[in-house]
């Protein structure tokens, strides 16, 4: 009875080349793919900016829907929530710091 045999990694030629992966064992034998350029990556967006810019949009919802509530049109709705959010851009940032 023969073992069978355990599939070979692929060679670095195997992989795309436009990209970065390369093919790294961890201690358990299994493989998983990585990029290089994880460790040196920095965020889409600051924290500061992502916190701005949910706050803004938090508050330009609660004042479409509260515009809705007051029996006023969507359309009105949507373009006081719009406002909103625009001038809480401009509070936020100035805000936080």
């Amino acid at each position: 009875m023969t073992t069978p045999e355990r599939p070979r990694p692929p060679a670095d030629s195997d992989l795309a080349a436009s990209t970065k992966d390369q093919v790294c064992p961890d201690n358990d034998g299994k493989i998983r793919m990585h990029r290089d350029d994880e460790q040196n990556s920095t965020p889409l967006l600051p924290v500061r900016t992502a916190l701005v810019l949910l706050l803004a949009v938090l508050a330009g919802g609660v004042a479409g829907l509260l515009t809705v509530f007051a029996r006023h049109s969507p359309y009105e709705a949507a373009l006081v929530g719009l406002a909103t959010t625009a001038a809480a851009i401009k509070f936020f940032h100035w805000l936080i710091f």
